[in-house]
């Protein structure tokens, strides 16, 4: 992966572990959070809810990585080398419409999903020590 991908994922992650997206703001809100979440449980609901909830809040920690990293295509090719190396699937319908936010064509986003090398150069160093190679 090339450095900007490297970067993206990064980004992707750290958004994902922030808290902005899953801890409310205030006690009134989480004692609302935990009756709503009672009743849906109680109502046999419970999974539902979260299958509308958590796509949405993902969606949006992957919109503010590429908002942070300012490199969509970095970060729907990284996405498409992490679902390859990790072996999970390729999030495609999430990965066309944050594309389609930035303005990027669907058949620009199969190209950039297609699998490909990075040149040397655009890569982290990967052997030898940080103080031998330094930052790039």
């Amino acid at each position: 992966m090339s450095q900007s991908e490297i970067d993206a994922l990064a980004a992707r992650q750290l958004c994902r572990q922030s808290k902005r997206y899953y801890s409310p703001p205030s006690r009134t809100l989480l004692a609302c959070d935990v009756f709503a979440a009672c009743l849906l449980e109680w109502l046999g609901m419970g999974p539902a809810a979260l299958s509308v909830y958590l796509p949405r809040a993902l969606a949006e920690a992957d919109r503010r990585a590429v908002d942070l990293t300012g490199d969509v295509e970095a970060f729907v090719s990284a996405i498409a080398g992490l679902a390859r190396f990790s072996g999970a699937h390729l999030p495609e319908a999430s990965l066309r419409e944050t594309a389609a936010r930035s303005g990027i064509p669907a058949d620009r986003v199969r190209a950039l999903a297609a699998e490909r090398i990075a040149p040397a150069e655009d890569r982290y160093p990967t052997t030898g020590s940080y103080i031998a190679t330094g930052p790039p």
